[in-house]
């Protein structure tokens, strides 16, 4: 997902961006699953939680190997925290050149010591091409500001800047740590900074998608001593650099968590749902929400106050009406989830009508195409808004409220991670950190109700999202996976609201399939193969441009050759029509793919790529499409042609405008300096000669002579 995807349980797997808002999208016909085939699928429930690993089974070799960290560039201002930082490190690893960089309103007197001057990714990138042209390569990134500042937590455009500044300059084969911590001395005020250091999860689990060169990892550490010891943290975050896979860590009362996940077995009880309640859904007449508006107004008669952004129009006026003939009192609130005045004074106008809110489902949100590498700042806040603004403002507002259950749609991506957007893995992630922050402080009777986030998958309907059907066929089948029928989610929506986690991820899929997806168990057969590199480039392009192929038929038997080899089938049985996945593709078999053809082509390809272009044939038109020059040097004939007329001068030769429309070819024309020529002719010693022998028309091609040949 080198280094790809998310990883869990210590293995690395595609991630998947599943938005529970997104307009309603029905998967085609042809991705049903087969009646036959549907038995073998079935509905698993898994948690995430802190386990306890012994700090000596982390890292059994710390002591007897040190990762070749040459440079090191760290986000520390204060001066004398950057020499704490400095001194411990150099007794580590004194070997290391420490470079801080600081934010712009700090001046450190600190030798080696950058700035921030500005905003945005383009600030940090000139900063980064300083060091790189001062000091080289830079082999680590560790991310400090937050634990000078824990008030800036919540703000997450730096770690984007980061992430897009390495991007841009292209940096490749480095760590990036980020550290954050929480304790209720150090964060007296602030008790949801957990909240929002846990959402960074969310960048962990998407970025290497598109930064596969740059492993990301975060630390945290839980202390109640708000006395920051920078020369502990330095002593930690080297330990965390020597582990060859990217995690989370946590360390608590001297012993070290990393992150596990574990299927559940839900357990039997009572619903918290009540005929004729009142409830509160938010985004209720998009996807999921008005799915779970008509279920709860078919089933319970219940009374339902639905939010959303936009007017009310015909068509969500008829689905109000559909709801209403249900015998339902249904109250509309445009809204945004993020405003807080006009949430308050709607929702008070709209319990005089439905009476006090018995239950909240937040399935409101937002989504924004492409990745962090292209996502402005205001489009990334954007999309987190409803997520954690939202979240945290309907908890205010609804403080008082008799409530049942509070639940937040929350979304598989927040385990598995999106494709690459990050944005949206963060929002789902805090809504996880939030529900065991709500469940906490009902345990103190501080608030009301039972509080769950569902990580839901893919559903068949209802809004799940991935834009294609092909996109969201590759995406199902190499994970195991079928959508969620929307029976099955309104039934396990009950049955989830029993239980006592505060969180639980759902798929639908094949038991020994999904585990191996989520790196539960090995896997025997795609987990263990190995790419097979195809004929080198310069082998190809003899064979190519013997038989005339144009660049297309070139890169597309590439690609062929690659997919067979990595799946072991004969070329003629690859159709390069046919869904990566339906060619026997899995998500650990993609990131190989992605692996072989970023070596072979000489660029950077991630796994996310096959998801817009999920066949040989599409994939190829891209890169074509994309690539044109590089393709050309790559496949073009290397022979130089011999022109059939003297060169033309260079005042002469076409203009760029008349070679551009006159070329077919992907040869353009430039000027050209002819400073000197030499060779050998048959029958004439110099290239005047030989020009001569032209002019006069003589045919000077003779037999070699037998004491010659």
């Amino acid at each position: 997902m080198g280094a790809l995807s998310t990883e869990i349980g210590g293995k690395e797997v595609l991630p998947v961006s599943l938005h529970a808002e997104s307009p309603t999208t029905r998967i085609d016909s042809q991705n049903k699953p087969a009646l036959n085939d549907k038995d073998s699928f079935k509905l698993l429930t898994f948690e995430e939680s802190w386990m306890a690993q012994p700090i000596e089974e982390a890292f059994p070799a710390v002591t007897q190997a040190h990762s070749a960290i040459a440079t090191l560039v760290c986000f520390l201002s204060e001066a004398d925290r950057q020499k704490t930082f400095r001194e411990a490190w150099q007794i580590i690893s004194p070997a290391t050149e420490v470079i801080f960089i600081s934010r712009q309103e700090t001046t450190a007197d600190a030798p080696a010591a950058y700035c921030i001057n500005g905003t945005g990714a383009d600030a940090y990138g000139q900063v980064f091409r300083r060091i790189t042209g001062q000091y080289g390569k830079i082999d680590a990134f560790v991310y400090l500001w937050p634990l000078e500042a824990p008030e800036s937590v919540e703000d997450v455009s730096p770690i984007v800047y980061i992430l897009q500044a390495i991007g841009a300059e292209k940096l490749q084969d480095n760590r990036v740590v980020l550290a954050g911590e929480w304790g209720n001395a150090h964060f007296a005020g602030k008790p949801l900074n957990r909240c929002y250091l846990e959402s960074w999860t969310g960048f962990v689990r998407s970025i290497s998608l598109v930064l596969p060169g740059t492993q990301l990892s975060v630390v945290y550490r839980e202390t109640e001593n708000p006395q920051i010891s920078f020369a502990d943290w330095a002593h930690r975050l080297w330990n965390e650099l020597q582990l060859p896979v990217r995690r989370e860590a946590l360390y608590r009362e001297g012993k070290r968590y990393i992150r596990q996940i574990q299927q559940t077995t839900l357990q039997t009880g009572s619903s918290p749902l009540k005929r004729g309640g009142t409830y509160l859904i938010t985004g209720g007449l998009g996807g999921l929400g008005l799915l779970f508006a008509r279920y709860l107004a078919s089933t319970y008669q219940a009374n339902l106050i639905l939010t959303g952004r936009s007017p009310l129009d015909p068509p969500k006026q008829q689905s109000i009406d559909r709801l209403q003939a249900l015998k339902s009192k249904v109250m509309y609130l445009q809204a945004d989830v993020c405003d807080a005045e006009k949430m308050q004074a709607g929702l008070a106008a709209a319990q005089q009508v439905v009476g006090a809110i018995n239950g909240l489902i937040h399935a409101a949100g937002t989504e924004e195409a492409g990745t962090l590498l292209v996502r402005s700042i205001d489009h990334f806040k954007a999309v987190t808004a409803a997520k954690i603004r939202g979240t945290v403002l309907l908890d205010e507002l609804l403080q008082a409220e008799p409530l049942d259950f509070v639940c937040y749609f929350s979304s598989a991506s927040a385990i598995l991670g999106d494709f690459g957007s990050c944005d949206y893995a963060v929002g789902n992630r805090f809504q996880m950190a939030f529900a065991q922050y709500r469940s906490e402080l009902e345990k103190q009777g501080l608030r009301k109700g039972k509080t769950i986030a569902i990580n839901w998958p893919l559903w068949k309907e209802g809004g799940m999202n991935l834009k294609e059907a092909d996109s969201t066929q590759l995406y199902l089948k190499s994970s195991g996976q079928r959508a969620l029928e929307t029976g099955e989610g309104l039934a396990l929506f009950e049955q989830l609201l029993r239980q006592e986690a505060s969180h639980q991820l759902v798929l639908a899929g094949k038991e020994r399939r999904v585990e191996q997806f989520l790196g539960l168990t090995p896997t025997h057969s795609a987990g263990e193969r190995t790419v097979t590199p195809v004929e080198s480039v310069p082998a190809r392009k003899q064979k190519e441009t013997a038989k005339d192929l144009r660049v297309e038929e070139c890169l597309e038997r590439d690609l062929i050759a690659h997919v067979s080899q990595l799946l072991k089938i004969p070329k003629e049985q690859i159709d390069i029509y046919e869904n990566l996945a339906d060619l026997g593709f899995d998500s650990v078999s993609l990131t190989q793919f992605a692996a072989a053809l970023s070596k072979h082509l000489a660029i950077e390809v991630v796994p996310a790529l096959f998801f817009s272009y999920s066949t040989i044939e599409k994939l190829t038109q891209h890169l074509t499409k994309v690539h044109p020059s590089l393709l050309a040097g790559l496949y073009v004939h290397p022979e130089p042609h011999i022109p059939e007329t003297p060169v033309t001068p260079a005042a002469d030769l076409p203009s760029a405008e008349t070679a551009t429309n006159a070329n077919t070819h992907l040869h353009t024309y430039e000027p050209v300096a002819i400073i000197g020529m030499s060779g050998r002719f048959p029958q004439a010693r110099t290239i005047a000669e030989m020009w001569n022998i032209l002019e006069a028309g003589r045919n000077v091609v003779t037999e070699i002579p037998e004491d010659q040949s």
